[in-house]
């Protein structure tokens, strides 16, 4: 235990956001004996606040798809938001997210963002973005995030899965094409397919 290099095992797991997924892991495989006590404290409560922020998540995301459902505007969860429907931890707290991503087709983009807006969401006043004039370019992949004003959380509407050559590779398109349909607390959202 003294020859692991712990301060450069966290430094890592923090500077690639899977601290808690770390975490998790060591506790599934009965081994967070072996971490050192202060370390182990550390990694509990991280998870923990982790588990409590992604739970606030969660419960935007389904306020969300409940908004965009009223008018059937099909939405595919991205990244974390997609972890919230198939699952893949099986721990509330074992994804770091920052925000919700979700991808929106681009022809009803503009709409479901004025939905958001008409139920209180507002531009993020940290993000420059929404300032620009033409937001649907090739430098982008999703427009300026809104933030409710009470609840803090960021939600992106990406019209493309990815940027730049990532972007390219799993266009819109076939990312719709592929994508699988599920639910979250009975409402209808896609993720991305294994293709």
């Amino acid at each position: 235990s003294k020859r692991v290099p712990w301060a450069q095992l966290l430094a890592l797991a923090n500077q690639h956001e899977c601290t808690t997924l770390w975490y998790v892991r060591l506790k599934q495989h009965g081994l967070l004996s072996l971490v050192p006590a202060d370390l182990g404290e550390y990694l509990a409560q991280l998870h923990h606040a982790n588990q409590k922020r992604n739970a606030r998540l969660k419960a935007e995301l389904v306020t969300v798809l409940s908004i965009l459902n009223q008018r059937v505007i099909p939405v595919l969860a991205l990244k974390g938001a997609a972890r919230f429907v198939d699952d893949l931890y099986d721990d509330g707290g074992a994804r770091m997210m920052r925000d919700i991503d979700l991808m929106i087709p681009q022809a009803r983009i503009e709409e479901a963002r004025e939905l958001l807006k008409a139920e209180g969401y507002e531009d993020d006043p940290e993000d420059s973005r929404h300032e620009e004039p033409a937001p649907l370019n090739a430098r982008h992949h999703h427009l300026p995030p809104v933030r409710h004003p009470k609840r803090g959380i960021d939600i992106e509407l990406h019209y493309r899965a990815a940027y730049a050559h990532a972007g390219r590779v799993l266009d819109a398109e076939h990312a719709w094409q592929a994508a699988r349909q599920g639910e979250l607390e009975g409402l209808p959202v896609h993720t991305l397919g294994t293709t």
